[in-house]
């Protein structure tokens, strides 16, 4: 390959990983539970803690707690 095509492909290169890093990702919005191993619960804004089921949404302004062990006061 000659070095004048070289530098096309090398410019070529450079302009489509230029364009793909400066695409921003979407953010996620929500999730589905797919799996529920021992203590799991979801916390909803505004609403009491409830246990998680396999196929729960998991949407924003919602937090997960996993593990029910909790430190002595």
């Amino acid at each position: 390959m000659s070095p004048r095509a070289t530098i096309r492909v090398v410019c070529f290169l450079s302009v489509i990983l230029g364009s793909a890093v400066s695409v921003p990702a979407a953010q996620l919005k929500e999730a589905r539970a797919t799996q529920v191993v021992k203590d799991v619960k979801l916390l909803s804004t505004g609403a009491a803690e409830r246990p998680a089921a396999v196929r729960d949404e998991v949407r924003d302004g919602t937090a997960v707690r996993t593990g029910g062990i909790r430190a002595a006061s």
